[in-house]
């Protein structure tokens, strides 16, 4: 897109004729309306879901900084699946009970490391933090589509098209943003 107006001596364009510069504004506007709009979608598809991936690195991120716990045996999944399970009945949060009843027993195969960023970021609410993390990978996917689209040198106009595309038509995407899922 060139932003600098060249001295011209052909004759004015047809009154009904579009400039370039306004054809390239209107284009990049409706592309980036169509991005939001996918993004939009694909929120309002994932928020519908409890998240039973992100579930288990929260608790586990919940339980990391307790003294003398093992998260990696399965005697300590069954007993904070059900220490947790307690805990969502008494907070009376739907989606917390749902997914604590779907993962009775949890399971921990992530590194340490992992489960410590989990407790660094957490506020501890369950619905605060699975809705941070799912805004952190639709971030993710506007930064590295960015990212990815100069490497390779495309248009600027590409990469609000290729974010629309990919936040309403990529499954993998779409079942990651569902389940909260982290690996």
């Amino acid at each position: 897109m060139n932003l600098r107006a060249e001295p011209s001596s052909a004759p004015d364009a047809p009154s009904g004729e579009r400039s370039g510069f306004f054809s390239d504004c209107l284009k990049a506007g409706i592309l980036w309306l169509l991005a939001a709009a996918g993004l939009a979608i694909a929120w309002t598809n994932a928020s519908q879901s409890a998240g039973k991936d992100f579930y288990q690195f929260w608790v586990f991120g919940q339980s990391a900084n307790r003294p003398g716990i093992n998260i990696y045996t399965s005697e300590t999944w069954d007993r904070l699946g059900g220490e947790f399970l307690e805990k969502a009945k008494q907070s009376a949060n739907p989606r917390l009970l749902t997914v604590a009843q779907y993962r009775r027993t949890l399971q921990a195969y992530s590194s340490p490391f992992l489960y410590a960023l989990f407790r660094s970021f957490s506020t501890g609410n369950y619905d605060v933090d699975l809705r941070n993390y799912r805004l952190l990978m639709l971030g993710s996917l506007i930064l590295g589509t960015v990212v990815l689209c100069r490497l390779l040198n495309y248009s600027w106009m590409v990469i609000p098209g290729l974010i629309a595309v990919l936040s309403i038509w990529f499954d993998p995407l779409t079942s990651d943003l569902f389940v909260g899922n982290v690996t």
